[in-house]
């Protein structure tokens, strides 16, 4: 903490706040000895941008023609934040707003020893910052600057809190540059701590399995969690009653059994083909389990989870001790087990097993206390970070627990990052396959294994990657060449999931806006995985096959074959083979809600689209040639709900036995 000479800092009321709420929070800056002169400015920030975004008076007239006290808003805009000074100077401030990420490195590593410049080392991450900028005349010692950052006067509900627990957060920081040098200082009563705790028992959530087999019993799992989908403040252990929707399947007589934070009942028995669902009744609600295929003859299983979750350790931080993420590895995978109801995980820590990070021994063993085989798979796995080269998580097919490692950089041997890591994971004692993500920030696809890039996130918590042109989901820039797309026109082959990356610890929590980053501002996704069984290795031979796809959050059912072949397959015929010209595609859908669209995408443009106007789909459809073609071809679905919800297909791709040249694309 500073001393006084760049003033003071307060926050009323400093907490404790609940996840999901709203308040008014008044942050008061009294000017210390040193003055705050004109042309100098106040800076503070909230501790991560799940708070609500300060909105502050928006000028009427061009800044450059009104200044100080006849500045006035205009009422067609929002406000939230606002002002008042107490000064004898004829002193005031303009008000504005930004994100920002404060990058220690910039400064220089030492810079955040120094007296005064403490609050480098805890300003990190992306964060809401309001500035106020002197203009006027120069405040004298002991004036005041007081912020109301969701005020009521306009705004009836206030600023919302974080909708996660946490305790401590990351800390409110007030800075001041006196003199217009540059120099931000803290001041004495930054930084402010506080404690975000969760709300009461408040969502009932449910869930069954997706595909189902007549006469084979499953079990159905409920739970209780606050607003924000995340641990209530106390465990529900009031009445839960469980009831068909359908005569399609059957209940057994027995209650459902405590299972750590949820409820399960075994022995839910299929007894129709079709599709149906189950009831969940609590105090505080009906929940009603996603839709289940139910069929005569089940093949294999289909499960969901993610393979994108960050735990404390997540881009571990030495200078504020901790990491760009929430909740501890053992945390994380409980909630994933006992909360969400996924059926695998894989904790990818970004940098975790570097020598600086203290959690690589933590998340391996971690790995390995949660597996249960046939109930709850659990993946060794790392984030790398590569910039123009992409992100790609690593997923290990097997889980031991090494020591810290250096991760492989660009050397004389390996001309770029990628290359590196890529040689890392050929050579590597463990069978791994990576997944690219959030490849339209910055990617350069010139670099590509596929043997061992065997899927892409085709959308997260950041948005949709599939697509420059038609894609509702992207709220971002869209550069050339960095889309899913792209990477198929490329002649790449890799399969299609969907993941989180939502920096918090809690894999399937899946609500809009509910993470640290403003860009992170759409529903964390899911993956599928068709498997024979719920085994580490079955799960990942079929992440391997591509034997998968990904969602928007929604457990929305897909299945796709072209000729028979699944997704994921690559097929090739003899030139002589009529398959390879007489091409029938199926598909089935079953929704959680309305279908808008179903969509066949071949070599990137649209093939054939059904509005099924109703919550299932079947879909046939016969691609014909004249004569067989001499490329290879691909084709996968796309599914875009009433709701917003959205699901794409692994491809499939079919051409000549032999050729791998890809057939011309349509764009991307």
């Amino acid at each position: 903490m500073a001393d006084g000479h760049y003033g003071t800092f307060e926050m009323s009321p400093a907490g404790p706040f609940e996840a999901g709420a709203t308040a008014t929070i008044v942050f008061t800056y009294t000017v210390g000895d040193k003055g705050l002169r004109r042309g100098g400015r106040l800076r503070i920030c909230t501790p991560n941008m799940g708070w609500g975004e300060p909105l502050v008076l928006t000028s009427n007239f061009p800044d450059e023609l009104v200044h100080g006290q006849a500045r006035s808003h205009n009422p067609w805009k929002p406000i939230n934040t606002t002002f008042r000074v107490d000064s004898k100077t004829a002193a005031w401030v303009k008000l504005w707003s930004e994100e920002r990420w404060v990058l220690p490195q910039v400064l220089g590593k030492n810079k955040c020893r120094e007296p005064g410049w403490e609050w480098i080392g805890h300003a990190r991450q992306w964060r809401w910052w309001i500035n106020a900028d002197v203009e006027e005349a120069d405040f004298a010692p002991g004036d005041r600057i007081v912020i109301t950052y969701g005020d009521t006067e306009h705004e009836p509900c206030g600023v919302r809190v974080q909708p996660w627990p946490e305790d401590p957060t990351r800390p409110f920081v007030c800075v001041v540059d006196v003199d217009g040098s540059g120099e931000l200082r803290e001041a004495g009563g930054s930084p402010c701590q506080v404690s975000v705790v969760a709300g009461p028992p408040e969502r009932t959530v449910a869930v069954l399995p997706s595909v189902l087999g007549v006469g084979e019993p499953v079990t159905v799992r409920a739970s209780v969690l606050d607003r924000n989908l995340t641990h209530p403040r106390q465990r529900y252990d009031g009445v839960m009653t469980f009831a068909t929707v359908d005569d399609r399947i059957h209940l057994p007589q027995h209650d459902a059994a405590q299972e750590g934070d949820s409820r399960a009942l075994d022995g839910v028995r299929p007894v129709l083909a079709g599709i149906t669902a189950i009831e969940v009744k609590t105090p505080t609600g009906t929940a009603r389990t996603n839709p289940a295929l139910v069929l005569a003859g089940k093949a294999e299983n289909l499960y969901w989870g993610d393979l994108h979750a960050q735990s404390m350790y997540h881009q571990w931080s030495s200078e504020e001790g901790r990491g760009d993420s929430t909740r501890t590895p053992a945390e994380l995978y409980q909630y994933a087990r006992e909360c969400s109801f996924l059926d695998f995980v894989a904790l990818t820590n970004g940098a975790c097993p570097s020598p600086e990070n203290p959690g690589w021994e933590a998340t391996q063993q971690a790995a390995i206390d949660f597996y249960t085989p046939h109930r709850f798979v659990t993946f060794k796995g790392w984030e790398c970070g590569m910039g123009v080269q992409g992100d790609r998580c690593l997923i290990y097919r097997e889980a031991d627990v090494e020591p810290n490692f250096r991760i492989p950089r660009a050397s004389d041997r390996d001309p770029t990052f990628a290359h590196a890591l890529l040689r890392f994971c050929r050579e590597s004692k463990y069978r791994i396959i990576t997944s690219n993500h959030s490849f339209m920030k910055y990617l350069d696809w010139s670099v590509f294994d596929p043997e061992i890039d065997r899927i892409i996130e085709v959308y997260s918590c950041w948005g949709a990657y599939e697509s420059r042109a038609d894609n509702p989901l992207n709220s971002k820039r869209r550069p050339k060449n960095q889309s899913g797309m792209y990477a198929l026109s490329l002649g790449y082959t890799p399969g299609f999931v969907a993941a989180g990356d939502s920096h918090l610890g809690y894999p399937g929590r899946s609500i809009m806006c509910g993470d640290p980053y403003r860009c992170q501002n759409w529903k964390a996704g899911l993956a599928a995985v068709y498997a024979p069984e719920l085994t580490r290795e079955a799960v990942w031979d079929a992440l391997h096959a591509r034997h998968c796809y990904g969602t928007t959050g929604a457990r929305i059912v897909l299945r796709f074959h072209l000729n028979g072949e699944r997704m994921g397959s690559r097929v090739e015929y003899d030139a002589a083979d009529e398959r390879l010209r007489v091409r029938t595609l199926r598909a089935t859908v079953v929704g959680t809600d309305h279908i808008r669209r179903v969509d066949i995408i071949k070599n990137n443009a649209l093939l054939h689209r059904v509005e099924p106007g109703c919550d299932r789909a079947e879909v046939t459809f016969e691609d014909r040639f004249d004569r067989a073609p001499s490329t290879r071809d691909w084709y996968y679905l796309r599914v875009f709900q009433s709701d917003g919800n959205a699901a794409w297909s692994s491809p499939i791709w079919v051409g000549p036995r032999g050729v791998t040249t890809p057939s011309p694309s349509c764009g991307e």
